[in-house]
């Protein structure tokens, strides 16, 4: 029956509504969904920011090839939040994580990647290397490293698992070298054929804050339900990274099972993937009437988990996200700065405007206004995620297979490099030029440049920037020539020197940087750059 109910809602004619007229934290995930501006200017957007939003959208989900995964591997808590990202409470319990000391000055660059390859690598050991390599690989799409390699690397946990199979190579060595609806309800054409089908049967669904996240489904649940009979309960996670993991289990622990299917990011489904603990939807979307090839080919293919040579589809994408700007171009005019292109020039500008008063409230504001960071509730665990978006434009160059953070044959930390040491150095001056938004902040005009997922920038262009008492408007964000300062959405900052194969960083070019262009495409003589759109959590799905 959920799966009925997703196909239902995913499918175009509800899902274009439902990403337009919601304050949600869903975004576009299907092409469709972008074809038509009428719902989105229906809704409040103005043209140009709907346009732009179609812009980059694109750009991101379909056109482009150096998108950058996050790091989705069993425990990736554990590596991001626990070694990096936990800050110590008011209460004095719990620990600051190395980027927070790093950032109050305990340690140097060099200390902080020494620490955190030494804590990634413990980790790594206690859960097993080659597990996680295999975990990574398969989140990448990529095929798994043949036998005998794997024995090469990792004999000692090839022999704990099966001591036979690299005797063989050996062997080899040794030769080579010596219904219930209501009646006056009319259904919508999606559900035809579904009349009546769950009369009795009931179905659990473990959502997140859904009047916020995703308000569409509550509706599409009572319209599924008085068409096809069945009962879907909500249940509301406290934390939605993990308590679906919870209730799943593990190979060893057994799971409350409560649940038939959750909420969950892409970051996460492949740790339950991991696990063999997910129902495998390629037959499913075959045989269904889902429009498959009309979801974006990014969003499609971090909905993959490939084993055995076959990319397995174990999650149902409704949401595309990746981390990207918004900016104030008023204040750019009226500070006379340049647009930043690279997150050097973002550290320059931010660091420059942090703390002048940007909406006439006589109050100091923020350069730069960031989600997730600390204090952003159950996401501020995953804060650093917001660093590695950084990291990846100095290290990713060659697509989005490849890995900002380990390498793929041996599984060694990849933070010894010259791009996490930058990016750490990027990322001291930047923590304390702003603070934490997700769009409520930036209405106010309280930010001068926002960094997060699109849906945090919603409310922003359906609402405009300003500050107001009641339906008095006190002020709003204005060019010098008096119009509207709508702000500028643009593709994220990036690095004009890349990590080469000798482990420095080298101006970029053609051949070093494929997925590269010019920062002003009309002009070839302009910098060339390296761009790789972050997909933090990636969105969120079933």
């Amino acid at each position: 029956m959920l799966w009925d109910f997703f196909v239902y809602t995913n499918a175009w004619e509800q899902s274009a509504y439902d990403i337009a007229m919601y304050e949600s934290w869903l975004d576009a995930w299907r092409i469709n969904q972008l074809q038509d501006n009428s719902l989105f200017l229906q809704s409040g957007w103005p043209e140009e920011a709907f346009e732009q939003h179609k812009w980059l959208m694109t750009w991101a989900l379909d056109t482009f090839g150096n998108g950058a995964k996050n790091l989705r591997i069993p425990g990736m808590k554990e590596y991001i939040h626990d070694v990096l990202g936990s800050v110590k409470q008011e209460d004095g319990t719990g620990t600051d994580g190395l980027l927070i000391r790093y950032f109050n000055g305990e340690f140097d660059t060099d200390t902080l990647a020494s620490m955190t390859k030494s804590s990634w690598n413990d980790l790594s050991e206690r859960r097993g290397k080659l597990k996680q390599l295999t975990a990574h690989r398969a989140s990448l799409g990529i095929e798994q490293l043949e036998l005998q390699k794997q024995c090469e690397n990792f004999r000692a946990e090839m022999d704990e698992n099966d001591p036979s199979i690299c005797k063989v190579y050996d062997e080899q060595f040794v030769r080579c070298n010596s219904t219930g609806g209501l009646s006056s309800y009319v259904c919508p054409e999606a559900l035809n054929g579904l009349d009546g089908r769950y009369a009795g049967k009931t179905a659990r669904y473990l959502s997140f804050n859904t009047a916020v996240s995703t308000p569409n489904l509550l509706v599409r649940r009572d319209e599924f339900i008085a068409c096809t009979g069945g009962e879907i309960f909500f249940g509301e996670a406290s934390d939605v990274f993990t308590d679906p993991l919870e209730d799943l289990g593990t190979q060893s622990v057994e799971g409350t099972n409560l649940y038939d299917g959750y909420l969950i990011s892409y970051s996460h489904f492949p740790e339950a993937s991991a696990l063999g603990k997910l129902e495998t939807l390629n037959e499913r979307i075959e045989k269904s009437n889902l429009g498959w090839f009309d979801v974006y080919p990014m969003v499609r293919e971090v909905s993959g988990y490939q084993v055995d040579q076959i990319k397995n589809i174990d999650f149902l994408p409704y949401d595309g996200d990746f981390l990207l700007p918004i900016i104030r171009m008023d204040i750019l005019e009226k500070y006379n700065l340049s647009e930043p292109q690279t997150w050097e020039e973002l550290r320059d500008v931010v660091v420059q405007l942090n703390g002048k008063d940007f909406n006439g409230d006589g109050e100091p504001d923020y350069g730069f206004c960031q989600f997730p960071k600390i204090g952003a509730g159950s996401m501020d665990t995953w804060w650093p995620e917001i660093f590695f978006s950084t990291w990846a434009t100095m290290s990713q160059r060659q697509g989005s297979q490849d890995s900002v953070f380990f390498d793929l044959e041996t599984f060694e930390p990849l933070v010894d490099g010259v791009g996490f040491k930058e990016a750490s150095r990027i990322w001291k001056d930047l923590w304390f030029a702003g603070t934490g938004d997700c769009g409520s902040l930036y209405m106010e005009g309280r930010c001068a440049i926002g960094y997060g997922p699109p849906g945090c920038w919603k409310g922003v262009f359906k609402n405009g920037v300003r500050r107001t008492n009641g339906s008095t408007t006190l002020w709003e964000a204005t060019m010098a020539d008096g119009s509207y300062a709508m702000p500028k959405r643009v593709k994220p900052f990036g690095s004009y020197k890349v990590t080469n194969d000798r482990g420095q960083l080298e101006e970029c070019n053609v051949d070093l940087c494929p997925h590269g262009e010019h920062v002003d495409p009309k002009n070839i003589s302009s910098p060339y750059i390296n761009r790789a759109p972050y997909f933090w959590s990636g969105g969120l799905g079933t």
